[in-house]
């Protein structure tokens, strides 16, 4: 038997050290100017704010997350506690590999997750999506476990917090339905939506605002044609120039979205007449249902491929190294032509250049997570 191969506790400290001197870096000694850009996220700043209101985080504009954020948010009010949000997402993603120790090759979400640059920054600055990746987590190991209830829960939690993780639902349905039968699927998938609900209902009680200003938000999709990598990103320009009546506003990106997961699960129900649903090809497919997703909408910023990365990085067969690096470069690229765009006098005409390839590139990638041989 394959002995068990753990994350070391020194991989974990050393993660955490480098996070803790980067926030000590961004709130010390590089202070920025506007319109500069910062080591602090805007939407750090506007959730710190909102936590801080004396009413209701969505007095504070722009605030569009759950109020249940706030309340974590709470000791970052105090003048000299700026940082505790960052030092809670940074955190947060060291136990996300402390986490998945126990499924994950370590040598590989040590790489992808613990030392990369890419989610280092998104959590020092002030991102909370590794509060999600860290419930994701959770939820994977309850699922190597067998515990289908609690499965639930974190799902029903984790879409509460950012949409995205429905997409998970359908095959943790499927991979309950092999392992327990109709009964267990059914179970998961109202235990997982009587938890979605009781999360939003306790957030409409913390913020009577929370339906409008977050929930109908994020659900009926927005237009953003400045800070946008995705291959839609003519249409929404042509969107927000002509208003609502105009062909582009049209909702191309759902329904793509729903021929691009129809056509991954297909192939899974396909694939389950020869071969066992294995957690390890669990996880490829809501790697490539979390990719599908992003590359797929109709707003994309770089943040939102770390959605998939986490998923990504703990599936058994990795991705080819010349595939990511295309991936990673087309990024590059894109924040290059925005950070011109956004600092400097450039045109925004180049911005959809990285992007078809960016999404063609995504999808070979969906391909290659739920095709791979896996262990």
């Amino acid at each position: 038997m394959r002995a068990r191969r753990e994350t070391r506790p020194w991989h974990l400290l050393l993660a955490a050290l480098l996070r803790a001197c980067v926030i000590a870096v961004g709130e010390y000694v590089v202070v920025a100017e506007p319109p500069s850009p910062s080591m602090t996220d805007v939407d750090y700043v506007v959730m710190v704010e909102g936590a801080c209101l004396a009413g209701q985080p969505s007095e504070r504009l722009t605030y569009r997350y759950s109020p249940l954020l706030a309340v974590l948010l709470r000791p970052a009010c105090h003048p000299r506690r700026r940082w505790f949000g960052k030092a809670l997402y940074g955190g947060a993603d060291v136990l996300v590999a402390a986490v998945s120790a126990s499924f994950a090759p370590p040598e590989r979400h040590r790489v992808l997750w613990l030392f990369n640059p890419f989610v280092i920054a998104l959590s020092t600055r002030g991102s909370f999506d590794s509060l999600v990746q860290l419930v994701i987590a959770v939820m994977l190991r309850a699922n190597e476990a067998g515990f289908f209830a609690a499965v639930a829960v974190l799902l029903g939690f984790a879409t509460h917090l950012r949409l995205y993780p429905v997409v998970f639902a359908p095959f943790l349905a499927l991979h309950a339905l092999q392992r327990r039968g109709l009964r267990a699927a059914a179970r998961l998938v109202l235990v997982a939506l009587l938890a979605f609900l009781l999360c939003n209902g306790l957030a409409a009680r913390l913020d009577a605002a929370f339906f409008d200003v977050a929930l109908r938000y994020h659900v009926a999709g927005r237009v953003d044609h400045r800070h946008n990598l995705s291959a839609l990103w003519p249409l929404q320009l042509q969107c927000s120039r002509e208003g609502g009546a105009s062909p582009a506003c049209l909702p191309f990106a759902p329904v793509a979205q729903v021929i691009g997961l129809l056509c991954l699960f297909a192939h899974r129900l396909a694939t389950l007449r020869y071969r066992c649903y294995t957690a390890a090809l669990l996880r490829g497919d809501l790697a490539a249902a979390a990719l599908t997703f992003v590359a797929l909408n109709s707003v994309v910023t770089a943040q939102y491929y770390a959605w998939a990365l986490y998923p990504a990085s703990v599936v058994s067969q990795p991705l080819s190294a010349p595939l990511i690096g295309l991936l990673s470069l087309l990024h590059l690229l894109w924040l290059r032509l925005a950070y011109d765009v956004e600092f400097g006098a450039a045109s925004g005409a180049l911005l959809p250049a990285p992007s078809a390839p960016l999404c063609l590139l995504a999808a070979v990638a969906a391909v290659r997570l739920v095709r791979a041989p896996r262990t």
